[in-house]
């Protein structure tokens, strides 16, 4: 596999899809809240590459359209600054607040990452 860190871009192989990883993130990660950015955090399975997995409640975002545009602004903040995530980290994005914009959710995923190292 190799490293898309230099691309702006979210591969397949850059997206966490194993239940294995998925259960592995949730049991040991640790959660950091930035409002209205939630981030769960762990070290990779085995050193793994880098992987994310965007997260919308269906509690906050109650129609499948309002999901699916908070997936893909997490998806956009995430793709424009993975250079800033540490090498072998599973990651997960959430968001808690409807009404939040691209720009403070992109401040807030900088500022958790810095706190991250």
């Amino acid at each position: 596999m190799k490293e898309n860190l230099n691309k702006f871009t979210l591969s397949k192989e850059e997206r966490l899809h194993s239940k294995l990883e998925i259960d592995f993130l949730f049991a040991h990660g640790k959660k950091h809240t930035e409002f209205p950015l939630v981030l769960i955090y762990c070290n990779a399975l085995n050193k793994s590459q880098t992987k994310v997995i965007l997260l919308a409640s269906k509690r906050i975002f109650p129609k499948a359209h309002q999901r699916n545009k908070a997936k893909r602004i997490l998806k956009e903040v995430y793709r424009l600054n993975k250079n800033l995530v540490p090498a072998n980290t599973f990651i997960g994005l959430s968001l808690i607040n409807k009404k939040a914009t691209y720009s403070q959710i992109e401040d807030k995923f900088k500022t958790a990452l810095t706190q991250l190292h």
